[in-house]
């Protein structure tokens, strides 16, 4: 786990993405709506990448 905390990956990244992937070896779909609260609105601390996450409809 140290290396997720390297790369800003939490315990449940690791557990619905990641050991999903390895395991059926298919990237993660996600729904249109992403309901996280923003960063910078955030009060926990967040790496600096999450400031800029974005996903769009295609």
């Amino acid at each position: 786990m140290l290396m997720g905390k390297a790369f800003g990956y939490s315990s449940e990244d690791v557990q619905m993405v990641i050991e999903s992937m390895a395991s059926q070896g298919k990237e993660p779909t996600f729904c249109m709506g992403d309901d996280i609260p923003l960063a910078a609105l955030s009060q926990k601390p967040h790496m600096l990448f999450d400031y800029f996450k974005q996903r769009f409809a295609q």
